[in-house]
């Protein structure tokens, strides 16, 4: 059960949401005014505030705004008859409304909204609280959940050579079904805060392999490699090694964003790697710091351009210009160049007439975690 806070000036609409969301089990105060809603607020706290666009003196941003000051914590939702997007667009950005509910709508449907963002909220809560070290050890047992359990997959996106306009591969990309730790970032950083990224790699490694049995022969895969993988050289070919029999199908990232330490024995632990048959691949090319000494230092087979890059190159002459000196790079290195986030024919065709060899995106097919979508 949730406290929640109605304000609509139409009697007929305020019961009716009132009568709607008690049935569904929730404790309702419903207000006709904003100022009165406010003055509710300031003695009694609430989970949830639904107010209505359109009210008398004050209308219902103003007061949301005002109450994010009374109650932060509480879920701000907007109804609306007149959906003005610029108006909610920046109601939603600057943080004064969590959702925004068109009228009408059906009595399913607001319970729903009303259930959903309740439970996003508490989500978050409980990765904020996890973020500030509040519940660590809780936050142990969930990372220890998602490695020890059967949420952890690969969603898989397809990676297309230009020229022919046929599959070569795919990334694989970290998927969670667990409840807090529900996607790639989260689990990651509970793995760093926690010191278990070498059992979550372990996890990955063998999720791969899953996949590499599925694919066709001819089919390579492109896997992340986190940088603090690389500071125990032994501990990352023994890991590995679930992959050597199709190393030469194995692509592993690493991310420009990184910054490789000279402490770090990085070199050593891709020279393993890459003897072991793997290829290297330097991912987000355009999105971080410096990459030109990273890319003479690594001699990667593969060259992977940000998709902020890759967004609109058909209209940037800048990016445009950037995609040419990489692929001239590319070719006189020896090295392959792979676009990322390719969304529209237009882009594609600019990538392609810069000399891209192989293109990855939402054009060609989005991450999905079945062989059939």
């Amino acid at each position: 059960m949730a406290r929640i806070l109605v304000v609509d000036d139409d009697q007929i609409v305020l019961r009716s949401v009132e009568r709607v969301l008690s049935r569904a089990g929730h404790d309702v105060s419903a207000q006709s005014r904003g100022e009165d809603s406010l003055d509710c607020a300031n003695s009694q706290p609430f989970d949830v505030a639904i107010v209505d666009y359109k009210l008398p003196q004050m209308d219902g941003l103003e007061v949301l705004q005002r109450l994010r000051d009374i109650q932060p914590r509480c879920v701000r939702m907007l109804m609306t008859g007149e959906l003005v997007l610029p108006l909610v667009v920046t109601a939603v950005n600057v943080g004064k409304v969590s959702r925004v509910i068109e009228k009408p709508f059906d009595a399913n449907t607001l319970v729903e909204t009303v259930n959903e963002a309740l439970a996003n909220y508490r989500r978050l809560t409980a990765m904020l609280q996890n973020q500030r070290g509040v519940g660590s050890a809780q936050e142990r047992r969930q990372i220890s959940e998602v490695i020890k359990g059967s949420g952890l997959r690969l969603a898989i996106q397809p990676i297309i050579r230009t020229s022919s306009n046929t599959l070569f591969g795919y990334e694989v990309l970290l998927r969670s079904s667990h409840p807090i730790l529900d996607g790639p970032g989260p689990v990651l950083a509970a793995a760093e805060r926690h010191g278990m990224l070498r059992e979550l790699g372990s996890v990955v490694v063998a999720r791969a392999a899953e996949w590499l049995m599925r694919l066709p022969d001819s089919a390579h895969i492109f896997m992340n490699l986190h940088p603090q993988e690389l500071v125990d050289s032994a501990a990352l070919s023994t890991r590995m090694e679930v992959l050597q029999l199709w190393s030469d199908r194995v692509v592993l990232e690493i991310t420009e964003r990184a910054e490789y330490s000279s402490n770090f024995s990085w070199q050593t632990a891709l020279e393993r790697v890459k003897e072991m048959g793997f290829q290297i691949a330097i991912d987000d090319l355009g999105s971080g710091y410096a990459a030109l000494n990273m890319l003479a230092e690594l001699q990667p087979h593969f060259m992977k351009v940000d998709m902020s890059i890759v967004r609109n190159v058909n209209a940037d002459n800048h990016k445009r210009r950037l995609v040419d000196l990489l692929c001239n790079f590319a070719s006189a290195t020896g090295s392959e160049v792979v676009a990322e986030g390719v969304e529209t024919e237009e882009e594609a065709q600019a990538l392609a007439d810069a000399g891209v060899d192989l293109m990855q995106g939402y054009l060609f097919g989005e991450p999905r975690l079945n062989l059939i979508p």
